[in-house]
């Protein structure tokens, strides 16, 4: 999955107004409804994962912005990206909210790879977070509420999904993991040479 050049890719794109539900669930329950704001926000049920596939064709360098919210659980939510043919995740309060970490890593979980970061909370219920995840042509960078919390020098030969996490055919996607969270923006956007970690 390689960027077609069918798309200007000068700016943002604004994923949350393409996602239809029926057609972009991969596992879960998915509700699309509509902010105060009139901008378009999806929430993920329960469900252990809950998956939603984006409707956007790859670039080969990328930022991927997401805005979350958890509405309960403990567990955390799951950015799921694609570069060079492989899969992997950036995983947000994994294991009772105390973990970030890319997935898999070498085969490795969260929680036994290099990537890992731990606290004792990441995410607050109720309050919006971000997550953005930059792609680069030899690492990829992951943010939390504008922190750099881990990078990885990799070709991403060595990335793939965890088995839960996996995207049918390859691709980006957003999910959760017994936790019912809200997604209040998705914005894929060219890379910011400026802001490179």
């Amino acid at each position: 999955r390689r960027w077609s050049g069918r798309e200007r890719f000068d700016r943002e794109i604004d994923i949350l107004s393409r996602i239809d539900v029926k057609r972009d669930t991969v596992s879960g329950r998915w509700r699309l409804t509509t902010a105060p704001d009139g901008r378009p926000v999806v929430t993920g049920d329960e469900s252990a994962p809950a998956k939603l596939k984006l409707p956007v064709e790859v670039p080969d360098e990328y930022d991927l912005f997401v805005e979350f919210s958890r509405r309960s659980g403990r567990q955390g939510i799951a950015v799921l990206c694609w570069a060079r043919g492989h899969g992997f995740g950036f995983d947000v309060g994994a294991v009772n909210n105390t973990m970030v970490s890319f997935q898999d890593v070498d085969g490795l979980h969260i929680g036994q790879n290099e990537t890992t970061v731990r606290r004792n909370a990441w995410i607050v219920p109720g309050k919006r977070h971000t997550a953005v995840v930059q792609v680069r042509r030899d690492h990829v960078v992951g943010f939390v509420d504008g922190e750099l919390i881990t990078r990885l020098e990799t070709t991403f030969t060595n990335l793939s999904y965890a088995p839960t996490w996996d995207i049918p055919g390859g691709g980006l996607g957003v999910g959760s993991w017994a936790s019912p969270s809200t997604f209040s923006r998705i914005l894929l956007r060219p890379p910011a040479d400026a802001s490179l970690a």
